[in-house]
């Protein structure tokens, strides 16, 4: 007869024999057959047996090892412990599986994997999810999330600060760090990056409301730019911009008002170490008299003139240099005809127009002289009338003042050095 409920077995009737009952064949083959179903039923320890139905160990061991410290056990109810060497090395319950030490997964993740963690050489651990919203949620103790990847995608949502800390080499991301984080679009409200480098491809935006910190990064021309803006996005964004201009190959310095570049300092990346100044600079104060917004150097060409008809020149060389709106002018001019000049004669070919400003004129003194037709004693200088690009000769040849030079003083063959200055 079979075990009872209890796993207790039972001699089949007939049994135990008493002495001197003759045994008989139906009760000795009727216990043997019994005896010989149980021993089938039964586990064999060389592992021939395939258990065909639940075994109850009641919260005792299964002890793998000959010296019995590795062993699975249930003695706790709802819960299953794994012994190896004698320490518990990993606990299920129905709601967590809690192991002690490292594990060491030894194969790839592959798409489509709902939950796995992998291993290979070359990239080393591999968390691999897929959920309706999120492939991968990390959550702290408080359970709540701390980091997300978004289905399908390479983005990497923080739900607080991105902290990279001092003496970290860096911190590469495959794709943007958003949501509070680092992104083309979003923005974050704290991020220490200490003694490290981020990189972030393409934009990245630091952002705690205003001002806000954006670097941008642009394939086509190569172009690296940070931004502090004001109202990012908005039709009144202001702030500034330090680049590298990949196309022209300069480093740009300079000001955003409503979405607009203003270029204030230009470094050319030309080993020359000059700096290029787009409009100008205030020095001692931020008033338009402090404004210092030009500086100019270069050539022009001195004519002798009556307004009218020109000499022919046979040394015509000048220069100048122009300091905001002053214009420092020194040159020597030489003729070899005066052609058909006649009355009072100028210099011709300033490089700027004076400043239409009443009774401002400028002027010029001679430095040397030579084939003039001048008494001894008598100095040339010239004056520039307002709004005008020529310089009128003068002659100090009266006893109350000038007049002016006529051609008949300077002659076909006449020549001055000169300097002087006028206001633009």
């Amino acid at each position: 007869m079979p075990r009872n409920g209890s796993g207790t077995y039972s001699l089949p009737a007939g049994n135990p024999v008493v002495t001197g009952t003759t045994i008989s064949s139906t009760v000795h083959n009727n216990t043997m057959n019994d005896l010989a179903s149980e021993m089938t039923n039964s586990v064999d320890k060389d592992g021939q047996t395939v258990i065909t139905g639940s075994l109850d160990f009641n919260g005792n061991k299964l002890i793998l090892d000959a010296d019995a410290d590795t062993s699975i056990t249930a003695d706790t109810d709802d819960q299953l412990d794994f012994e190896i060497g004698g320490s518990d090395v990993m606990v299920a319950t129905p709601s967590s599986l809690t192991h002690t030490g490292t594990f060491n997964p030894s194969g790839d993740t592959s798409a489509g994997d709902t939950a796995a963690l992998g291993y290979t050489a070359t990239e080393g651990v591999i968390l691999t999810g897929q959920g309706s919203t999120n492939d991968i949620t990390l959550k702290n103790d408080a359970d709540a999330t701390v980091m997300s990847v978004p289905t399908g995608t390479t983005t990497v949502n923080f739900a607080g600060d991105v902290a990279v800390p001092t003496g970290t080499t860096n911190a590469n991301f495959a794709g943007n760090i958003s949501s509070l984080g680092i992104d083309d679009n979003a923005s974050v409200e704290a991020i220490d990056l200490t003694d490290a480098l981020v990189t972030v491809t393409p934009n990245m935006v630091i952002d705690n409301s205003n001002p806000i910190l954006t670097l941008l990064t642009t394939s086509a021309d190569n172009d690296t730019r940070a931004e502090f803006l004001e109202n990012q996005g908005g039709a009144g964004d202001l702030g500034g911009f330090v680049m590298y201009d990949g196309s022209a190959n300069d480093f740009l310095i300079g000001t955003v008002l409503n979405g607009a570049d203003t270029t204030s300092i230009t470094i050319p990346r030309d080993g020359s170490g000059n700096i290029e100044i787009g409009n100008g600079i205030y020095i001692g104060g931020t008033a338009a008299a402090n404004l210092l917004d030009d500086y100019e150097e270069g050539t022009w060409t001195p004519v002798l003139s009556d307004g009218t008809n020109n000499a022919t020149s046979s040394v015509n060389t000048a220069r100048y240099t122009k300091i905001g709106n002053k214009v420092f002018i020194q040159g020597r001019l030489t003729t070899s005809s005066l052609g058909s000049v006649t009355g009072s004669v100028r210099i011709t070919g300033l490089p700027f127009t004076s400043a239409n400003v009443s009774q401002l004129f400028g002027g010029i003194y001679a430095l040397l002289g030579s084939g003039l037709a001048i008494t001894a004693g008598q100095n040339i200088n010239g004056y520039v009338q307002t709004n005008n690009s020529y310089i009128v000769l003068t002659l100090w040849d009266t006893t109350d003042g000038v007049t002016n030079m006529q051609h008949t003083e300077w002659t076909a063959d006449g020549s001055i050095m000169f300097v002087g200055s006028y206001q633009v």
